[in-house]
């Protein structure tokens, strides 16, 4: 049995979060999206993409939601709680000694991963049973898509008849200036921005490019493509902006190249990671640790649906019902290697040797709560809740709730990624009858 599934069957979760159907008809966020919902127009959506601007190309946007998400407080509020339950419920089974071989020799670094990431996204689907997790990753994301799209969108929804003046995405309805200062001590640590790096593959095609341009203008942090980078002794180089002068020490990165693209794409690495002295937020392996792989260990977690992984997974239930899974690749990124009809076909044609790398997750059906505008029509969408949570760089023992990225599914448009806003100091209203 592999470190990923150890220990599952005698694992049972005790929880506090409390799972009740979301409050879908919040009397004030319901009134509040109809309100957008009724004065929107295609050009409210290019007048985004215009303030966009500011921090990126405005071109590299065009893929996201054409509005933003106004989320009725107790269904924030269910997302943050329910974000650090299942992440205080790993810390205590100690994930990275739990799950040590999860992480290959080309992801391990001099100075092992710590017993929580340094960023981790958790995403929840939105069902008629409340909030179900879909999967999480260590890693970081999109701190610099964050402020632009809020504050693109508070500007534009201020100037709606009857909409709030004052708006908040942040945990806490903590300010620009405090999310600033802890993405900041994440980033960069002790150092300088000019001593540190933004990394991924193909940054100039990655199609997250948006949120690196924003995060570069709004931190000054150099964007450096991952085969650029080199290495000297135990330091990491970038090269040089001015193509020239000797290449520049990177003292600590933002890792975002994911595991499942670098398999995939097989970029040429010029650095061994276990030999360099260099400082990663979040370190490479806490992808692998915290992964899909990972929610086995949530066995009996109310948010949690039931996942095995597929070499642990019993003759009986393969021969069984397989239409109430879907089958994922631990570590697939984007949707990629994701089966959603799911044939004993599928289950065959993964060797026996590599099936301790896919799991079979109880499938969710989403609930078409949302409704949201296109160039052509309004239709209610499927949602996702993507929390974005960081370690307290002051307190390796805490984790913090920073946003949260609402991601809109509607029938042949794939993912929208888009953010959640809701009036400064709304506090959680009573729970109604829904409609």
């Amino acid at each position: 049995m592999t470190s990923l599934t150890k220990a599952v069957k005698s694992t049972t979760i005790a929880s506090s979060t409390t799972v009740r159907p979301p409050v879908y008809n919040d009397a004030e966020a319901l009134r509040l999206q109809q309100g957008l919902s009724d004065a929107w127009s295609p050009a409210m959506f290019d007048e985004y993409l215009s303030k966009m601007g500011k921090y990126c190309d405005p071109e590299r946007c065009k893929g996201h939601a054409y509005q933003p998400v106004i989320i009725p407080p107790s269904m924030r509020d269910e997302a943050f709680a329910a974000a650090q339950n299942i992440v205080t419920t790993l810390e205590k089974q100690n994930i990275p000694v739990l799950c040590a071989d999860a992480v290959p020799g080309m992801y391990q670094t001099r100075e092992p991963p710590k017993r929580l990431p340094g960023a981790i996204c958790i995403d929840f689907a939105v069902t008629a049973e409340g909030l179900k997790l879909i999967e999480f990753e260590g890693t970081g994301n999109y701190y610099g898509f964050a402020q632009a799209a809020a504050e693109a969108w508070i500007s534009i929804l201020a100037n709606i008849p009857g909409m709030p003046q004052e708006w908040s995405f942040l945990h806490g309805d903590k300010s620009i200036a405090e999310f600033q200062d802890l993405t900041r001590r994440c980033m960069f640590g002790t150092h300088t921005p000019q001593e540190c790096a933004i990394t991924d593959i193909g940054l100039a095609t990655q199609k997250t490019g948006f949120d690196f341009q924003a995060t570069h203008q709004i931190y000054d942090i150099p964007l450096v493509d991952l085969e650029a980078l080199t290495q000297k002794g135990d330091t990491l180089l970038r090269p040089n902006p001015d193509g020239k002068g000797e290449p520049i020490p990177v003292r600590r990165v933002y890792y975002r190249p994911l595991a499942d693209e670098i398999r995939q794409k097989e970029p040429t690495l010029h650095y061994d990671l276990k030999t360099l002295s260099t400082e990663w937020f979040p370190n490479p392996g806490d992808q692998l640790l915290w992964s899909k792989g990972t929610m086995v260990h949530l066995h009996g977690h109310p948010n949690v649906p039931q996942t095995i992984i597929l070499s642990e997974a019993s003759e009986a239930m393969l021969a069984g019902d397989l239409s109430k899974y879907v089958l994922k690749r631990l570590g697939g990124y984007g949707g990629t290697s994701v089966v959603l009809k799911v044939t004993p076909e599928d289950i065959e044609s993964i060797p026996v040797a590599e099936r301790n790398s896919w799991c079979l997750q109880e499938k969710i059906v989403y609930d078409t709560w949302l409704m949201t505008c296109s160039k052509d029509k309004k239709r209610k969408v499927g949602t996702e809740l993507r929390v974005i949570m960081v370690r307290d760089p002051a307190d390796e023992t805490r984790m913090i709730p920073t946003y949260i990225m609402p991601r809109c599914y509607g029938k042949n448009t794939g993912i929208r990624p888009t953010i959640a806003l809701w009036p400064r100091m709304a506090q959680s209203l009573p729970t109604m009858k829904r409609l």
